[in-house]
């Protein structure tokens, strides 16, 4: 599974509550188990508008994990860096991805050439932009050539 999240860290708390985001929406994230094994995945989602973080949260209706901060709350902002500090057991994630520019592995790039051929008009040539995003904390890859745009899950991806 490939997990392109970085680690949360306060500083990147701090990062982003300057940069107007509010909220933190945490769940499960499974991509996060991978890389320390003895730790339990999670990701923290930000958010500049509640309306968009409880969206984000109603739709984790089986997610025991769930919670929404409010970064401007000093109690929740105090659990929130406790998060950030990386807590025994958890590996803790934010939908910040490492990269500024994206180059996707070769078995994914593999992968994605695979889907496209059998699944949709796309060809994985010159002229295609491919882009990740994060949305309600899973990954997706957005396929856009001119005005044309397809989308797909990572995790869909990876069953290829």
């Amino acid at each position: 599974m490939y997990n392109p999240c970085q680690l949360l860290t306060k500083e990147l708390v701090l990062e982003l509550v300057d940069s107007g985001n509010r909220y933190f929406v945490q769940q499960c994230y499974p991509r996060g188990d991978q890389y320390q094994p003895e730790k339990k995945g999670v990701i923290l989602t930000h958010y500049v508008y509640y309306e968009s973080a409880m969206h984000h949260f109603d739709a984790l209706k089986n997610d025991l994990i769930r919670i929404v901060y409010d970064a401007y709350d000093l109690v929740q902002r105090s659990l929130l860096m406790a998060a950030a500090a990386q807590p025994e057991g958890l590996a803790v994630y934010s939908s910040v991805f490492m990269f500024r520019s994206w180059e996707p592995p070769k078995d994914l790039s593999y992968k994605m050439k695979r889907y496209l051929n059998k699944k949709t008009k796309f060809r994985f040539t010159s002229g295609l932009d491919v882009t990740p995003y994060m949305h309600l904390g899973e990954m997706y890859i957005r396929f856009t050539k001119g005005l044309e745009t397809t989308k797909i899950q990572l995790a869909e991806l990876e069953r290829i």
